[in-house]
C-alpha cells in the first residue's frame, strides 16, 4: 500500500509539471490532450509503427526482446491485422448528430507469410498480451493469474495509437498515452487489439446484456477522446456494479491462488487436501511405468488394449501390450495403491487409456524439453544445427538440435529439442496448394517458428549448422541465408562429417576404385540375401560383412578394411558355394571368386585400405560432441599434411603398400602382374612403365591421393575452416602471436559479433586487448598450455578474464557436425518402425525426448508432470490442490 501510496504520489507530481510546462509553451508539438468534447468525429486507428522506421533502442515491445520485429523484417511472421474491433465502448460512442468513419491503420509490412491464428493467439499468449483472452476459447488459472499481475505494459520507447477527430472542421488528434494506463490500475493495452481493455472485466465478468460490456470488456476501446475526468469512459466504468464485482472476484482469485491453503473449498471441504493426495498416489504408478517404457524404447500398445485392466486374472487370452502388462506386473509385485485404483476406479477414470498415455507422454516431454531450455538459456550462446530426412511413414522430419557450453560443466552439448513435420507446419490441407515445396524457405521458416515457440532469444543465436546439399546451404536461396535474413550474426558452420565423406566417396572417380567398390558391394549383398550363404560366411570368418553404408561415415572405412583382413576367408567361402547344385548361388559365387583373384584388385584394396586407416580417426573423432572448432580444424590440418606427404613421397609409402599387397597376393595364389599393355588404350590407363610396382603406383596409389586430397581441400576451405579468430584466446596461439596481431584480430571479432558485448566496440576492444596481453603474459612460464578451446575454457577464471570466457564459450559454442541430428534420426528409425508407424506427432517427440534425454528423464519430478498434467484442462479426479 506504502509503495503504491509513493507511485502515485510520483505520478502526480509528474503530470503537474507535465501541466505547467504546457502552460509556459515548452512542449512543443505535444497533442492536444485526448479529454475534450466535440460534434464531428472522424478516427483514424494507428498502431504503432515499429517497421518502417529503424530503433536505436535495446528495448523491445516484447519480452522475447527483437524477436518479433526480426521476424516482420524476415518475411516469415507477419501480426495479425485483421481481429480489429469494429465499434468502441458505448461510454466512448459520439453524439447522435456525429459523423464517424473508422480506419484500421496495420502494420505497413508488405510480401509477409502470415501465419495461423493459432500460432498468433499462441505467442501472443506467451506476452500475456490481454487482447488474447477474446480469442482463446478456455484459459487456465496459472494463465488467469499471470494475465492478472504480469499483462502486458508497453515500455518506454512505446508508440500509441491515436484517433483523428473533425472538430469544427479541422483534423484534431487524441494519442493513448501512459497517464491512461496509471490512472487506474485495472486498465491494460492491448498490442493484438490495439485498445484498452479492464483486465478484471475481460477475465471475471458475467454479462446478462451483452450491450453494456462491450467496452473495456467485450470489445476494446479504441477512440480516445472522452477517456478522463468525472464524465470519462473511464471513470463510468469505474463506477459499473459489474466491474466492482469482478474486481472482488479478481481480488479473490489472487488470495487463493497466492495461498491454496485459503481456498474456500479447502476451508469448507477438509478431506479434499487428502482425497488430492491419494489421487495423486493413484497417478504415480502410471507414470513412473510410462518413463520406464519411454526410457527403453518399448512399445506400449497392444492389439486390443482399451477396456479395464482385471486385476485379478493372472493369464489374460489376449496380448494388451506392454504397457497394461507392465501395470498387472506390478500389481502383483505388491504396488497396492495401483491395485486399488484399478479395482475400484470409474472405467472413466482409470487413466490407462491410449488418450491419457499421449497426454502424459506429451507432459514427460514438455517437462525434458523445458530442463534443457533452461540449460540453454543459462548459456551465454547457442547455435541451431538441424537436418530433414523422411521417415517410415513417409512424413518428412526436421530434427532440431542445440549445441551450447554448459556452464556448470564447462563443456559443449548438442541436445535434441523436437522432431518437426515439414508439411503439416507449413502447409494446410485446406489451402489449394498445388505443389508443397519444401525449399529453402520454407525449412527457415519451420525452425524459426520452433525457436520462437521455445521461447529462445534469436541474439544469442551465433551458428547454423546443416549438411552440404543445395537446399540447405545455397547462398541464393539456402535455409541458412533465409535464416540469417532474420539472424544476421548467425555464422554459417559447415558439417565436417559430410565433406570427408563425400571426398571418400568421390575416390570412386578413380577407376579401380570404382569398380572395387561396386565389387565389395554386391558381394556383402549377395552374402547377406541368402541364410545358407551367410552361415558359410559366418562358419569361416566368425563374422559378418559390413556394407559400404552410404550414411553410417564409419562404416564406409571399417568395411573396406574388414574386407581387407577377411580376403582369404571370403574366398574360401565363395569356393565352397560355387560347389553348390544351386546354379544360381554357385554362378554367382564363382563370378565374383575370379573378381577377387585378380592382382590389381588386391592392390587396390590394399591402398584404399591404407589411405582409409588415415582418415577413420578423423571420421571418429568429428562425431563426438564435446569437440570445438579450433580442435576440429587441426585434427583435419593433420590429416591433409599426412596425405600431402604420402603423395610428396609416394615411392617410399607404396613401398609398404605394395609389400603388403604380394602377401595377400600369396595367400591367395595370386601371381603379381600388371595388365597387358596395348599401343592405344581407351578406357583404362596405360603408362609405358617395365616394372608393376611402378604402374600400380601411377595408375592408382597417386590418383587415389589427388582425390581425396584435392576434393578434401575443396570441401574444406579455408573460408568453411574459419575460426573468425576466436583462436586467439586458445593459450597455445596467443603466446605465439605478437600484440599487433591480437589487436588485429580482437577488431575483426568485433567486427563479425556485433551483439555479444554490451559496451560499444571501442570500449570493448580495450578492455578485451587488456585481459589478452594479462593471459598471454600467465601462460609465458607454462608448461602444459592449453590447445583446445574447451580446456582452456576450463582453465580460464571468470571472474578474472570475463571477456576472453566470453569469447572462448562463443568458440567452443560453434559446431563442427550435424552428427547428433543424424543420431536423432537413428532413434526414429527405432522409435517409429513399420509397428508403430502411425504414431501422432506429439507422441513421436514425447517419446524420442524420453529415450535421447535418458538423464533428465530419470531425474523428472513426478509431482510436477502431474501438476502439468492436471493444468491442462479439468480432470474427472482432482489432482491440484
Amino acid at each position: 500500500m506504502k509503495r503504491n501510496i509513493e507511485k502515485n504520489a510520483k505520478l502526480t507530481d509528474f503530470f503537474k509539471r507535465l501541466k505547467k510546462n504546457e502552460e509556459d509553451g515548452n512542449m512543443g508539438n505535444l497533442p492536444e490532450p485526448a479529454d475534450s468534447d466535440e460534434n464531428s468525429v472522424t478516427i483514424t486507428h494507428s498502431a504503432c509503427n515499429i517497421d518502417s522506421t529503424p530503433s536505436t533502442s535495446t528495448d523491445s515491445y516484447f519480452p522475447t526482446e527483437n524477436a518479433l520485429e526480426t521476424f516482420n523484417n524476415s518475411n516469415n511472421l507477419a501480426i495479425p491485422t485483421d481481429n480489429v474491433p469494429s465499434s468502441s465502448a458505448t461510454s466512448a460512442t459520439p453524439s447522435e448528430n456525429s459523423s464517424v468513419t473508422v480506419i484500421h491503420s496495420a502494420y505497413p509490412i508488405d510480401n509477409i507469410t502470415s501465419v495461423s491464428d493459432s500460432e498468433t493467439i499462441d505467442y501472443y499468449q506467451k506476452v500475456f498480451d490481454i487482447g488474447v483472452v477474446k480469442e482463446s476459447s478456455e484459459i487456465t488459472e496459472f494463465q488467469k493469474y499471470k494475465f492478472l499481475k504480469e499483462s502486458w505494459y508497453p515500455p518506454g520507447n512505446y508508440q500509441f495509437p491515436f484517433s483523428e477527430h473533425n472538430k469544427n472542421n479541422k483534423i484534431v488528434k487524441r494519442y493513448l498515452s501512459f497517464k491512461h494506463l496509471n490512472t487506474y490500475e485495472w486498465v491494460t493495452y492491448s498490442h493484438l487489439k490495439r485498445g484498452l481493455f479492464c483486465k478484471y472485466c475481460v477475465i471475471f465478468s458475467k454479462p446478462k446484456d451483452s450491450k453494456q460490456l462491450k467496452g473495456l470488456t467485450l470489445e476494446p476501446i479504441i477512440k480516445f477522446a472522452k477517456l478522463l475526468g468525472s464524465q470519462g469512459c473511464l471513470e463510468n466504468h469505474n463506477k459499473n456494479k459489474y466491474h466492482i464485482e469482478a474486481v472482488l472476484d479478481a481480488q479473490n482469485f489472487i488470495k487463493s491462488f497466492e495461498n491454496p491453503q485459503a481456498d474456500v473449498r479447502n476451508q469448507l471441504h477438509k478431506s479434499r487436501a487428502s482425497q488430492v493426495s491419494e489421487n495423486r498416489k493413484r497417478l504415480k504408478p502410471i507414470i513412473n511405468s510410462i518413463l520406464f517404457l519411454g526410457k527403453q524404447n518399448i512399445a506400449f500398445r497392444g492389439h486390443r488394449d482399451d477396456g479395464v485392466i482385471n486385476v485379478d486374472e493372472n493369464v489374460s487370452e489376449t496380448n494388451e501390450g506392454n504397457f497394461r502388462e507392465l501395470l498387472k506386473f506390478r500389481v502383483e509385485s505388491g504396488d497396492e495403491t495401483l491395485r486399488e485404483h484399478l479395482r475400484t476406479s470409474s472405467s472413466r477414470a482409470t487413466y490407462v487409456s491410449k488418450t491419457t498415455q499421449n497426454d502424459l507422454i506429451c507432459c514427460i516431454g514438455e517437462e525434458i524439453r523445458d530442463a534443457v531450455i533452461r540449460r540453454v538459456n543459462a548459456a551465454a550462446f547457442y547455435c541451431i544445427i538441424f537436418d530433414e530426412t523422411t521417415d517410415v511413414s513417409h512424413i518428412s522430419q526436421m530434427s532440431i538440435v542445440l549445441r551450447y557450453v554448459d556452464i556448470d560443466m564447462k563443456e559443449a552439448r548438442e541436445d535434441f529439442i523436437s522432431f518437426v513435420d515439414c508439411h503439416e507446419e507449413n502447409f494446410s490441407l485446406d489451402e489449394d496448394t498445388l505443389e508443397p515445396i519444401l525449399n529453402g524457405k520454407v525449412l527457415a521458416r519451420t525452425v524459426l517458428n520452433v525457436l520462437t515457440k521455445l521461447g529462445l532469444d534469436l541474439k544469442k543465436c551465433i551458428g547454423i549448422c546443416t549438411d552440404g546439399c543445395s537446399v540447405m546451404v545455397s547462398k541464393k536461396c539456402g535455409a541458412v541465408e533465409e535464416i540469417r535474413k532474420c539472424i544476421p550474426h548467425a555464422v554459417p558452420c559447415s558439417c565436417y562429417n559430410h565433406a570427408l565423406n563425400l571426398a571418400v566417396s568421390k575416390s570412386s572417380t578413380v577407376h579401380s576404385v570404382r569398380n572395387l567398390i561396386g565389387t565389395v558391394k554386391e558381394i556383402s549383398s549377395f552374402f547377406t540375401a541368402s541364410s545358407k550363404r551367410h552361415f558359410v560366411l559366418k562358419h569361416i570368418t566368425k563374422t559378418e560383412l559390413k556394407s559400404v553404408c552410404e550414411t553410417r561415415w564409419v562404416e564406409r572405412h571399417d568395411s573396406i578394411l574388414q574386407f581387407k583382413n577377411e580376403l582369404p576367408n571370403i574366398l574360401q567361402a565363395l569356393d565352397k558355394i560355387s560347389l553348390w547344385n544351386e546354379s544360381e548361388s554357385a554362378k554367382k559365387a564363382r563370378n565374383f571368386a575370379t573378381a577377387l583373384r585378380n592382382c590389381e584388385f588386391v592392390i587396390t584394396l590394399c591402398c584404399l585400405a591404407n589411405i582409409f586407416s588415415i582418415t577413420l580417426p578423423l571420421s571418429n573423432l568429428l562425431q563426438t560432441k564435446n569437440l570445438d572448432k579450433k580442435q576440429a580444424n587441426d585434427v583435419v590440418s593433420i590429416t591433409l599434411l599426412t596425405l600431402q606427404d604420402k603423395r610428396d613421397d609416394a615411392s617410399k609409402y607404396y613401398l609398404s603398400i605394395s609389400n603388403d599387397a604380394k602377401q595377400k597376393l600369396k595367400e591367395i595364389n595370386v601371381e603379381f602382374s600388371m595388365p597387358r599393355i596395348t599401343g592405344r588404350m581407351v578406357h583404362r590407363p596405360n603408362p609405358t612403365v617395365s616394372s608393376v610396382d611402378d604402374h600400380y603406383r601411377i595408375t592408382v596409389f597417386i590418383p587415389l591421393l589427388d582425390s581425396i586430397i584435392l576434393d578434401l581441400k575443396d570441401r574444406l576451405s579455408e573460408n568453411k575452416l574459419n575460426l573468425y579468430n576466436l583462436h586467439l584466446c586458445v593459450p597455445s596461439v596467443t603466446k605465439n602471436k605478437t600484440d599487433e596481431e591480437i589487436y588485429q584480430g580482437i577488431r575483426q571479432i568485433l567486427e563479425q559479433f556485433p551483439t555479444i558485448f554490451e559496451e560499444n566496440d571501442e570500449m570493448s576492444f580495450q578492455k578485451i586487448a587488456s585481459e589478452m596481453l594479462i593471459w598471454k603474459k600467465m601462460w609465458d612460464a607454462e608448461q602444459n598450455i592449453p590447445d583446445n578451446g574447451i580446456t582452456a575454457l576450463k582453465e580460464c577464471n571468470k571472474h578474472l578474464f570475463p571477456y576472453i570466457s566470453i569469447l572462448l564459450e562463443l568458440l567452443c559454442c560453434l559446431p563442427v557436425s550435424v552428427a547428433s541430428s543424424e543420431r536423432s534420426f537413428s532413434t526414429l528409425r527405432r522409435l517409429k518402425d513399420w509397428i508403430r508407424s502411425r504414431m501422432v506427432q506429439d507422441r513421436l517427440n514425447g517419446l524420442a525426448l524420453m529415450h535421447i534425454h535418458r538423464g533428465i528423464c530419470s531425474s523428472l519430478n513426478v509431482d510436477d508432470i502431474i501438476q502439468r498434467y492436471a493444468s491442462q484442462k479439468n480432470r474427472r479426479l482432482e489432482f491440484v490442490i
